[in-house]
């Protein structure tokens, strides 16, 4: 306390002068304030009580204010991420990556988020399906492609010796066929109007299996087909123009394409047969 404050409260007589004073600065000398008096607390130290009382409220609504403006930053953050949720297969701008979610509403809706590559092939290439087209998925397990075909077409076969998820079995426009794709050909022949293929092996296998489940499909009927390459090159123009050569010219309008959907050494191989 200064000496021009301690010479105040002497001549005051009580102290209560003084105490407001302090109280009044916000002071935190209390109990010197309170000195001049004679017992009983001065109503400068109520005062000063009161509001050292009153500060933990204060406290409080502050935080309660600083958890409003973050509830309503937070806020504004989820609602950015709805908005990226719904840019087409993933591709999120620089300013919204931070709060980028990869697995998107559809993916987490099938067994597999392999879904995503036959949803953006579907698009990308402008194929029409309707209630009457007819599909098989070659290599189907555990069953995405044959999961999203489902609801775009009257019937899907899932060709595959091995299990297909129950979800997508309970499917009722869902067969599958326990085979291997080249035992199913003969019974489907000129049938189909979309042949897909997503299997885990080398392309030079992916091509021979297609090329010889080309006589499934109807005229005008189209080919899509996962290439998935080894390595990390991404220049895949040369091993493609090879494969162009090996489906022969049965199939026409034959496409690379690399989808957002897509590892970086996978390419898909898209043809319409003439």
């Amino acid at each position: 306390m200064d000496e021009d404050a301690a010479g105040a409260g002497e001549e005051g007589g009580g102290g209560a002068g003084s105490a407001e004073a302090v109280a009044t600065a916000g002071g935190e000398e209390k109990v010197a304030a309170g000195s001049g008096g004679s017992g009983g607390p001065s109503d400068g130290e109520k005062e000063t009580e009161a509001a050292g009382a009153a500060a933990p409220t204060e406290v409080v609504q502050q935080k309660q204010q600083k958890q409003g403006r973050h509830g309503q930053g937070t806020g504004k953050r989820k609602q950015k991420a709805v908005v990226v949720e719904t840019l087409r297969f993933g591709i999120v701008p620089a300013a919204g990556y931070w709060n980028y979610k990869p697995s998107s509403t559809l993916a987490a809706g099938h067994v597999a988020k392999a879904c995503m590559k036959i949803h953006e092939a579907l698009e990308v290439t402008g194929t029409k399906l309707d209630a009457s087209s007819t599909a098989v998925d070659l290599g189907a397990a555990p069953g995405s492609w044959s999961q999203y075909l489902s609801p775009l077409v009257a019937k899907v076969y899932a060709v595959d010796p091995a299990d297909i998820d129950e979800e997508v079995l309970a499917l009722p426009n869902v067969e599958h066929i326990r085979k291997k794709a080249q035992d199913v050909v003969e019974a489907m022949t000129d049938t189909l109007d979309l042949i897909v293929c997503d299997m885990n092996i080398h392309p030079d296998q992916t091509t021979q299996i297609c090329k010889d489940a080309i006589p499934m499909l109807k005229k005008g009927g189209t080919l899509l087909m996962t290439m998935k390459f080894n390595g990390t090159g991404r220049d895949k123009s040369v091993a493609m123009e090879r494969y162009r050569i090996a489906l022969g010219s049965t199939m026409t309008n034959i496409d690379c394409i690399s989808l957002f959907a897509n590892k970086s050494a996978e390419r898909m191989l898209v043809a319409v047969k003439a």
